[in-house]
């Protein structure tokens, strides 16, 4: 009996050591784009969770680079105010892929500043959750794993679209 209580805390403490070593990579706050990389196409995301979809449609495609605009420390995305830095990181982006459904309430900002900025949305298309009362619909279509699939379709979709170069990549790593 000593000799399994020894062996199952030796185990713990191995598998307690290879988590915190898988996790010992923080990404920073906030990404910019490499302006001396020979980057032909850069895509920006709006927050985390589209810059992971985004980052996996791209994979391995060595001329798309893929920026998270906020970082992985915003706080709540609704409330979120454009910075200068973030106005200089769009400037120069082939892409914006945002969540859409009104989740990115600077959007009209954006839009403002970069009319020509060509925008992705992941949830376009997707029925949103029906809130009640004085709530709004519910724009967090990413934490259904049938909606999160659906929102891969759609950037998958629109990227594949607006950049035929490398369409065939996109569809394969979708």
């Amino acid at each position: 009996m000593k000799h399994l209580t020894k062996r199952t805390l030796s185990m713990a403490a191995i598998l307690m050591v290879l988590f915190t070593a898988v996790g010992c990579t923080v990404p920073t706050n906030q990404q910019t784009i490499d302006n001396t990389a020979e980057q032909k196409t850069t895509i920006v995301t709006s927050f985390y969770p589209i810059y992971i979809m985004t980052k996996n449609i791209s994979k391995d495609i060595p001329d798309v680079s893929v920026v998270n605009m906020t970082g992985t420390t915003t706080g709540c995305l609704h409330d979120y105010q454009l910075t200068p830095e973030n106005v200089k990181t769009l400037e120069k982006a082939s892409f914006f892929v945002i969540n859409g459904a009104g989740m990115e309430s600077f959007m009209d900002e954006v839009v403002k500043q970069q009319p020509d900025l060509k925008t992705i949305e992941a949830s376009r298309g997707i029925q949103l959750i029906k809130g009640d009362g004085d709530e709004g619909d519910n724009p967090h279509v990413w934490v259904s794993v049938d909606l999160c699939i659906q929102e891969v379709k759609n950037i998958t979709e629109q990227l594949s679209q607006q950049d035929a170069a490398h369409a065939e990549q996109y569809q394969k790593n979708s």
